[in-house]
């Protein structure tokens, strides 16, 4: 059965009411990658906590660190960030692009053992399952190929102003508003303008084998596991604090930049024409949200959204739990 990309009304309903447990049981065999900025820096220790918490061990975790114009001492200081919480797997990267995520993720896949499980989750993203589907995921027989995937949803602050993320306070009392922002931008643009990226339901759990490689930071390659109706989670998607404008023009500048490069080649290898296609798809992408979201005219240490993306934003508000309900069997 194929499955929409954007959630139904009834799947946004049933956040509030669904228990979610932990994948505890999975932890000998449970991974995580990610890749993450430095301009996200203040994320990472409520991503770790988060994830040790649904039962991936730190030293299970992969981090790649994408340094930008942020310099070598700073991505030295959230290497020593993370190892000091547990993670020793860190590496840092010089260019940002969706081929290079892709090809590192893929790479990590091939270097776990059989039949492990992996979350592959950005820095703003906590995954949620609910206790029926991690039941499901229990009981299946072994093998590679099992996968959930999940909706996203957009946790926002409760006013126009992007705050900075604070350390010691819960993420979800930060951001108590929930939205699926881009479905919302989608529906104002037009359905002749939809962007294909902005496609909000996403791998999140797979058991890795031979067939099992990512396409993007959403989707498998074909041949890969199918997602299905019966084995949905859930993902809080916190990507609207004061560093987000910068982030996007910092993804925007980077998909120019690859442009450029490629545009200059002349002819181009069936490798390089992907890399110009997907550079191309990111870089509207990157412009219409901020076009579309940002309050261009607010003083850069006081980053806030547009008016009319906070008008649409209000018409597309959803159930929010306060907390999540995270049992441990």
């Amino acid at each position: 059965m194929g499955l929409s990309s954007h959630p139904s009304d009834e799947e946004l309903r049933a956040r509030c009411s669904t228990e979610t447990c932990s994948l505890r049981p999975l932890s000998p065999s449970l991974y995580l990658w990610t890749m993450a900025s430095m301009l996200q820096a203040s994320l990472l220790a409520h991503f770790v906590s988060y994830y040790v918490g649904l039962g991936v061990r730190a030293t299970h975790m992969k981090f790649v660190l994408h340094r930008g114009e942020a310099g070598a001492a700073t991505a030295r200081e959230a290497d020593a960030a993370l190892r000091r919480l547990g993670v020793v797997h860190v590496t840092t990267v010089a260019t940002y692009h969706t081929v290079i995520k892709r090809d590192l993720v893929n790479l990590h896949i091939l270097s776990l053992p059989p039949d492990s499980w992996l979350l592959y989750a950005d820095v703003d993203e906590l995954f949620q399952f609910p206790c029926p589907v991690v039941q499901r995921v229990l009981a299946a027989a072994g093998g590679a190929g099992a996968v959930v995937c999940g909706h996203m949803v957009d946790r926002l602050p409760d006013r126009r102003v992007l705050p900075p993320i604070e350390a010691g306070r819960p993420l979800h009392a930060q951001f108590p508003v929930c939205a699926p922002v881009r479905m919302a931008l989608n529906s104002a643009l037009g359905s002749g303008v939809q962007h294909s990226q902005w496609n909000l339901r996403k791998v999140m759990l797979v058991r890795v084998g031979p067939a099992v490689q990512f396409k993007s930071s959403h989707t498998l390659m074909k041949g890969g596991p199918v997602c299905s109706q019966d084995l949905l989670g859930y993902i809080d998607h916190y990507s609207f604090d004061a560093a987000s404008a910068a982030l996007s023009r910092q993804k925007l500048a980077a998909y120019d930049r690859a442009l450029g490069g490629l545009n200059k080649r002349g002819q181009q290898s069936e490798q390089e024409l992907v890399e110009l296609v997907t550079s191309m798809n990111a870089r509207s992408q990157y412009r219409d949200l901020i076009t579309l979201l940002y309050n261009v005219s607010a003083p850069a240490e006081e980053p806030q959204l547009s008016r009319h993306a906070w008008g649409l934003i209000q018409e597309a508000r959803v159930c929010c739990p306060l907390q999540p309900r995270m049992l441990a069997r």
